[in-house]
């Protein structure tokens, strides 16, 4: 056995594990974070079966590439996939994925055992694997393993009719400290705190000496990250790391590094679950993490956690003996916290979604989910769908919305009206153009637009933007010495003068935008492998034809309403339309700071 494994909780279920996976067709494995489950199952099914094929099934790229050199450094076969990356030959029999990537395989490749970690997760993409792993098992060569810390097994299990294998954890104390008050300012709440642990050698307790142990930071963003980082940066005694999605694999493997001083890392959720980082003896845990939310528009904004979420905060602390916990809000808000985080699904648009299942000639409103989508998001998705081709709907009525309102499922308990169309009065089919759509590996809307541009010869110009803005979590207009006028000519100049630049470390501080998000930005933009085409009203032009569900019109406070759902937005201080006074405006999505704000602008062209 690696000596990686040595130790870990779970070893000492080892027949138990397999006699549960062996036994039963779908099976749920349940163990607290950091007892191992998602190297060591991979490890011991290889090991006792070593002509099998694994598929493991991760909801994030940074989860997939540090359980891949886990795996690596134990076992032989080891592989993986996520988007523009992959490493796989012909000796390959465990492969680790991305949801994404998965999906795009789920009906072609054949395992011996599939296994879906971090499901408590609830990622769209996680359901609809379940659901279509659901809907087909009787047709499913291998065994389906479903893992997480926290998954609501009661519910999971009555989908699947599967067994339940609960594995214990190490249990060692940890003391929660609240704030007496709320905070205003997590940022220098969390550096008092952090100070105070560094510079002053905190009492023992339980026979547990606290020294040099280290000390994690859940914050809810990477600008957050980066304001605590410029604090902390001159401490002694102390390493800060910073851990967030655009990470690259170097970078993140310097946390695991062996270190004389005391280890500070800021993260996002990112280690609530999917990374576990030893020798961890303090949290330090803000309640807030980014959301996004779908009413019409889609919003990216701060929200408050879970019970379950902040008790997985907590556990990290405790891996390997006591620790503390530091929660920055108040007893009472964390007994206002809700048990769960709602499913993304139940709050999310819904287009990628329904148009993937349409692909797999499942029907979306037929389809048995774990949790079942608004009927609203349901009715935007599928209208969106239909206004830009994607889908065709047929029925004996001809208002589409009369027909989805009366035709889906009733999940409310409500007695459907007998003069309601039945679901086989409608038939939703995916057009070659959806087809077309979803082979982008962008979500629905920015494959649209980038789709539509590749038949007006911008296709350069638009790999460009969709590039940078299917980044979703950067700013890249934050540089204030712009000389463009849209926000559009703006990121194409920026990108432009990356590719140019000679010290690409240097122009991206000038520019006041991450290098790892730029680097990122490079190798989509690499992947898509356009000639230099186009000009940039063409775009411009295009970029408002897409998004067109996302028109605004100009009110007398400088705010713009939204024409279809009646929302209103602000045009953010960075956006170069920011002191300009268009009628009409067209944008991306929205993102919450302390207003609803848009982002990406472009400029409205009326539709020919």
């Amino acid at each position: 056995m690696s000596p990686y494994f040595y130790n870990l909780p779970i070893e000492e279920c080892k027949g138990k594990i397999l006699s549960t996976v062996e036994r039963s067709k779908v099976c749920i494995i349940k163990g607290p974070t950091g007892c191992g489950k998602s190297t060591y199952i991979p490890y011991l099914l290889s090991s006792c079966f070593p002509s099998s094929r694994i598929a493991v099934v991760e909801p994030r790229r940074i989860a997939v590439t540090s359980l891949h050199k886990t795996l690596s450094s134990a076992m032989e076969g080891v592989g993986y996939k996520m988007r523009f990356n992959k490493s796989v030959g012909k000796d390959t029999r465990t492969i680790i994925y991305t949801d994404g990537s998965f999906l795009n395989e789920i009906g072609e490749s054949e395992f011996d055992y599939i296994i879906v970690d971090e499901v408590h997760e609830r990622s769209v993409r996680t359901d609809i694997i379940l659901g279509l792993l659901r809907s087909n098992i009787k047709n499913i060569k291998g065994k389906v393993i479903l893992m997480s810390a926290t998954v609501d097994t009661a519910k999971v299990s009555r989908y699947f009719k599967a067994d339940v294998l609960d594995i214990p954890g190490a249990g060692h104390p940890v003391k929660i400290e609240y704030l007496p008050e709320c905070t205003s300012d997590y940022i220098v709440e969390s550096y008092c705190i952090i100070k105070r642990i560094a510079l002053s050698k905190e009492d023992s307790w339980d026979g547990f000496e606290p020294e040099n142990k280290g000390i994690l930071v859940f914050l809810p963003g990477e600008e957050d990250i980066n304001d605590l980082y410029g604090l902390l940066r001159k401490l002694p005694a102390i390493r800060v790391y910073k851990i967030f999605s655009a990470l690259s694999d170097k970078e993140q493997s310097k946390i695991y590094e062996p270190c004389s001083l005391r280890k500070v890392i800021l993260s996002t959720n990112i280690c609530e679950t999917s990374l576990t980082i030893p020798g961890i003896g303090y949290v330090l845990d803000s309640g807030l993490q980014k959301v996004k939310i779908y009413d019409q528009m889609s919003h990216l904004g701060i929200w408050s956690i879970s019970k379950e979420s902040a008790d997985q905060r907590l556990g990290r602390c405790n891996r390997t003996g006591p620790g503390t916990c530091y929660r920055l809000y108040t007893e009472n808000m964390y007994g206002m916290l809700p048990l769960q985080q709602s499913p993304e699904i139940c709050r999310s648009d819904l287009s990628q979604a329904f148009l993937l299942l349409l692909s797999y000639r499942k029907n979306p409103l037929r389809f048995e989910f774990l949790d079942y989508p608004t009927r609203a998001n349901a009715i935007s998705a599928l209208s969106f769908l239909l206004e830009k081709g994607c889908i065709s709907i047929s029925s004996i009525r001809e208002d589409l919305r009369c027909c989805l309102n009366s035709s889906l499922v009733r999940h409310d308990g409500a007695v459907p009206d007998p003069t309601e169309l039945s679901l086989d009065d409608i038939r939703l089919k995916i057009t070659r153009y959806g087809r077309t759509v979803l082979r982008h590996p962008f979500d629905v809307h920015l494959s649209h637009f980038y789709q539509q541009s590749l038949g007006r010869d911008v296709g350069y110009l638009a790999s460009i933007l969709v590039s940078l803005v299917s980044q979703d979590s950067c700013n890249f207009l934050k540089y204030k010495n712009k000389s463009q006028k849209t926000d559009i000519e703006f990121l194409v100049c920026l990108f432009e003068g990356y590719l140019e630049s000679e010290d690409k470390k240097q122009y991206c501080a000038k520019h006041e935008v991450g290098i790892k998000h730029m680097e990122i930005a490079k190798r989509i933009f690499s992947a898509l492998n356009r000639k230099k085409d186009g000009d940039i009203e063409m775009i411009e032009r295009v970029f408002s034809l897409a998004y067109q569900h996302n028109l605004c019109e100009r009110m007398k406070d400088g705010s713009y309403k939204h024409l279809r759902g009646g929302s209103v937005v602000w045009i953010h201080p960075s956006s170069c339309f920011f002191k300009r006074k268009d009628r009409f405006i067209v944008f991306v999505d929205i993102f919450h700071t302390t207003k609803a704000y848009a982002r990406v602008v472009g400029r409205y062209f009326k539709a020919a």
